[in-house]
């Protein structure tokens, strides 16, 4: 896929016979999360949420009917692809995982964590002293709703804890190793809740990884072996806990769901 680098390691019996297959990992764009090119889109299993959900799973979810209402979704000016019907797809992959053995209730716990990515892009942030640039920042009353539809999503019932999270850093120092909190500004509380976002996305992604493989190792392996993707995300792809993130392996359009995404006609 152009939008991370992936290595298939297939098993084989004394016959011949395929026995099995485990996938690893690499390099997963995460940065197209948050931000993408002119013309181009977010990964298509947001679009397929947005437009495949049903009225209740919508109102689990707390989402609108509309692309458009996610900054993450509509910043490059494109929420659809020519040949590509998101409802559709959506019903596509919720049987997939239905194929590999992933139930209704933890279905609904990758989707909460999927719409929670949404609700949090909305969030911005002003500075408490509009005059001065550097001043610390704080929620926009505005986007609180959608502060809260991110927290609630998942599982995070204290509502201050989160802001603080967002608005703040923890900074270590002195020789007994002493914690305090140092106030964001507006761009670097936008650079946290971004990082936030795809830390959260990349979760979710190599969950994904580890059921598809836990059905497809063969028997005789599956307490051993276990899916690398996580390390190599981390040690090969991975941005620091603020850091903005590069592309991964560049290249088309793209396919599958949660990993594929890219712009009308799929160029780069």
């Amino acid at each position: 896929s152009s939008r991370f680098g992936k290595f298939t390691k297939v098993y084989f019996t004394r016959d011949g016979a395929i026995a099995g297959a485990a996938i690893d990992t690499y390099l997963l764009e995460k940065v197209r999360v948050v931000r993408q090119d002119a013309a181009h889109r977010n990964y298509h299993v947001f679009y397929q949420l947005v437009r495949g959900a049903d009225a209740s799973l919508r109102q689990k979810l707390q989402l609108d009917e509309s692309c458009d209402s996610y900054r993450v979704l509509s910043q490059s000016g494109t929420t659809t692809a020519a040949t590509i019907d998101d409802a559709a797809g959506f019903a596509a992959t919720r049987a997939a995982l239905t194929t590999f053995g992933v139930d209704e209730a933890t279905q609904l716990n990758l989707l909460k964590g999927l719409a929670a990515i949404l609700h949090l892009g909305n969030v911005s942030f002003v500075g408490t002293t509009p005059s001065q640039p550097s001043s610390p920042s704080r929620v926009s009353d505005d986007t609180m709703d959608a502060l809260r539809s991110a927290a609630t999503l998942l599982g995070l019932d204290d509502i201050d804890h989160v802001r603080g999270a967002l608005l703040t850093k923890r900074v270590a120092a002195g020789t007994r190793a002493s914690v305090y909190s140092v106030p964001l500004t507006p761009p670097q509380a936008a650079d946290n809740r971004d990082a936030l976002a795809k830390a959260i996305y990349a979760h979710l992604f190599d969950w994904v990884i580890r059921r598809l493989n836990e059905r497809l190792l063969p028997d005789a392996l599956r307490t051993t072996t276990t899916t690398t993707a996580a390390t190599a995300t981390t040690n090969r792809g991975g941005t620091g806990a603020r850091g903005r993130g590069g592309r991964g392996v560049s290249g088309g359009g793209g396919g599958g769901v949660i990993s594929g995404g890219g712009g009308v006609g799929g160029r780069r």
